[in-house]
């Protein structure tokens, strides 16, 4: 008789309890499989026999068939672990096949689409959640950007690394002039080497419990499959935390800011921060804005006008009449036929240093 040897830490007991009934049936043939899904349990899967719940980290279910026994397990960021035992190989396909069903394979590997982890304070407790978004590519975004400002996006666009220099990102400029497309777009070029995360409530990641920051930057699985990527946090409209005066109005948020980029902190950590604005370049704090800190430091410009008028006729749209400088946001209000609030004049007078 074959001896057997199982030689497990205790955590692995959902594991070790599989192999035993698979032995203990004589079954042969051995499968191990992994995929993603959007699928938040096990709630319609016949033939569960055992279920382990760890902190709410990883659910397990080990389940029955008539030639087969199998065990899957599914971690918070929807990562499908599948270990099965069967008679034959057919049998093989077939359990897996049912599982694939009732667990599909996420669309985010799909063109155009993005899995993105969104963070969050939910009851003093870091809180996250795997979403799928739609995310269009570089290509078809180009155009809607100045010229200056496209060349810049392209070079950024095509890396397959993190950018030299820092790591932090800072786009800035006016409401309307497209950065949120251009993160999207992003998200969609580096996911082959970068993992999206986005943070909902960056007042409190970055001025609420200290706990909050450090669970999101210290927790990443080393046992999972996309962790030997970088992490891009996104950060978006976060005016008053890098403002000038952002110390006095937002308490340490500042400083735990530049903790995370290029402080003890934020030393050996494989995150990316992209901050994005709408305040004016020079109300911003000196201190995130210095060369060194920032790998990319972008102003997001309006269209000028005959590049608004040509993104206008490409559309089969003509011209109107005292076209200036114009937003991104503004042009597609014209081609909805939305009306387009007038842009107040321009403040005279002198900026107190």
């Amino acid at each position: 008789m074959t001896s057997v040897v199982f030689n497990r830490d205790t955590f692995d007991l959902p594991l070790l309890l599989f192999e035993r009934s698979a032995i203990e049936r004589k079954l042969a043939n051995w499968r191990h499989v992994s995929w993603r899904t959007d699928a938040n349990g096990f709630q319609r899967l016949p033939g569960i026999v055992f279920s382990h719940e760890l902190h709410g980290e990883q659910l397990t279910v080990r389940f029955e068939r008539k030639n087969a026994v199998g065990l899957a397990m599914l971690n918070r960021y929807g990562q499908v672990q599948l270990w099965l035992a069967a008679t034959e190989e057919a049998v093989l396909d077939g359990v897996e096949q049912e599982l694939r069903e009732h667990l599909p394979v996420a669309p985010d590997q799909e063109e155009g689409l993005v899995a993105v982890r969104f963070w969050s304070l939910q009851a003093g407790d870091p809180s996250m959640l795997v979403r799928t978004i739609n995310a269009p590519s570089w290509q078809e975004v180009s155009e809607n950007y100045p010229a200056k400002v496209a060349a810049v996006l392209d070079r950024l666009m095509r890396l397959d690394h993190p950018p030299r220099g820092g790591q932090l990102m800072l786009w800035h400029g006016r409401t309307g002039t497209g950065k949120t497309h251009a993160i999207r777009a992003l998200l969609s070029e580096w996911r082959s080497w970068a993992r999206a995360e986005y943070i909902v409530d960056p007042e409190q990641f970055f001025g609420g419990p200290a706990g909050y920051l450090m669970s999101v930057l210290l927790g990443g699985d080393e046992d999972e499959p996309e962790s030997e990527k970088w992490r891009l946090l996104v950060i978006e409209d976060t005016g008053e935390l890098l403002s000038a005066d952002a110390k006095d109005r937002a308490g340490q948020g500042l400083s735990r800011f530049l903790n995370t980029v290029d402080g003890l902190l934020g030393q050996g950590l494989r995150v990316l921060l992209l901050i994005t604005t709408n305040e004016d370049f020079g109300k911003l704090h000196p201190a995130v804005t210095r060369p060194g800190r920032c790998a990319v430091n972008l102003r997001f410009t309006e269209l000028e006008r005959s590049e608004a008028a040509a993104w206008l006729e490409r559309r089969g749209r003509p011209k109107p009449d005292g076209l200036g400088l114009t937003t991104l946001a503004d042009l597609f209000a014209l081609i909805d036929e939305r009306e387009v609030p007038p842009e107040l004049p321009p403040t005279i007078g002198f900026r107190s240093a």
